[in-house]
């Protein structure tokens, strides 16, 4: 068996927001940058497996002595353990402030794959946990691509839009935003088996099959996010600022 530098662990959003209230980080962190991995793609995304074609390109071919990234966003909504957050990832350069990398897995570039659903829901929660973990605003949340000249993550993704989805989150304390009862994390695991629509079993869905599938679509194309884990949060009533930030995500989806 080959021996691996890194060993994967992947967790839900839940259980990784209660791993890292626990991880005693010294170092000082004053970015969240964005990436896409672009190749594989969220077709070729085969759980394990891909996550460990990344890992052998990164140290065998790119000879890093760790993977890049601090943690994956994977299509399923999985979040994978990287680079330890109290090292610094050798995608820093020296003269940059020191931050937490997030790769989403897939190609994001325009006419290629779309981040939406549960993959959505995981990288915007996990950005909006990072920045109450670091005491960071959403000014402090850059693309790749603010930094180098490079299309990364992705040219179809729009910033705007996806803090947007971030500061759907409320701005608490991670404690205060746990719902769900605390968990195991899954350990190393084939996970290309998990049926994405496991994750939206949302308990306050209508009965409605019409306004169903229009509520499971606007979710899909992340023009609505859930309240948690198991609740789109159906009943609750709509405010004028939510109606606009609706509206300009659907508009901006059709000039897409």
């Amino acid at each position: 068996m080959e021996k691996t530098t890194h060993s994967w662990q992947s967790f839900t959003l839940e259980q990784w927001a209660r791993w890292l209230m626990r991880q005693p980080v010294t170092r000082p962190v004053q970015q969240i940058q964005i990436h896409h991995s672009w190749k594989p793609t969220i077709k070729a995304y085969e759980g394990i497996n891909t996550m460990e074609a990344i890992r052998r390109f990164q140290t065998k071919v790119k000879k890093m002595k760790n993977v890049g990234a601090h943690l994956y966003v994977s299509p399923d909504g999985l979040i994978w353990n990287g680079c330890p957050l109290n090292l610094a990832s050798e995608e820093d350069s020296q003269s940059e402030p020191p931050a937490v990398h997030l790769e989403l897995i897939g190609d994001f570039n325009k006419g290629k794959d779309e981040l939406s659903g549960p993959q959505l829901y995981a990288a915007a929660g996990a950005i909006r946990f990072l920045l109450s973990k670091f005491r960071l605003n959403v000014d402090q949340v850059l693309f790749h691509s603010e930094k180098e000249n490079v299309a990364c993550p992705g040219s179809g993704i729009d910033k705007a839009w996806f803090i947007a989805q971030v500061m759907r989150w409320p701005n608490r304390p991670i404690r205060q935003m746990i719902r769900m009862p605390e968990t195991k994390p899954a350990a190393i695991q084939v996970t290309n088996e998990t049926n994405p629509e496991q994750v939206m079993a949302f308990i306050d869905l209508p009965n409605n099959e019409q306004a169903k599938k229009a509520l499971l679509k606007l979710y899909k194309k992340g023009v609505i996010q859930p309240e948690g884990p198991s609740r789109l949060g159906t009943a609750k009533p709509v405010t004028r600022e939510e109606l606009a930030l609706a509206l300009q995500l659907i508009y901006n989806q059709l000039k897409r």
